[in-house]
């Protein structure tokens, strides 16, 4: 996630990450049969979701409105007060991927950023 958002220079929100995690998955897998990431993926309420990765990312932010403490690999900021959103802090480069995860991360990229709220959730839960 650090190094998508860096590439793309803009922060990303909770859900965006969820987000991102399964369609770098669920394109990787598509093509080469196995995960980037990984985690059992459950369907809920706004779409699919590995509930370790949405877990441990809520535990960042419980974390951090409790004491201040901000995760390995990025810093927060919010636009609204309504949620946070995560800067990347790590320097992550593309030799760390292989030309297929790069590929999957470019693809859900394009899947999910590209919608409004509206569209994503049409993408996520029709047929």
């Amino acid at each position: 996630m650090a190094f998508m958002a860096a590439k793309h220079q803009r922060s990303l929100t909770k859900y965006e990450m969820v987000k991102l995690h399964v369609m770098t998955d669920v394109y990787h897998v598509l093509e080469h049969a196995k995960p980037v990431i990984g985690g059992s993926i459950s369907p809920w309420a706004f779409g699919p979701v590995v509930a370790k990765a949405f877990n441990r990312v809520t535990w960042w932010e419980k974390r951090y409105n409790e004491s201040g403490l901000e995760p390995d690999n990025f810093c927060f900021s919010g636009s609204d007060g309504r949620y946070l959103e995560f800067d990347p802090t790590l320097s992550v480069t593309v030799e760390e991927f292989s030309k297929t995860e790069l590929e999957a991360m470019d693809a859900a990229w394009r899947s999910v950023m590209s919608k409004n709220w509206k569209e994503e959730q049409e993408y996520f839960h029709s047929a």
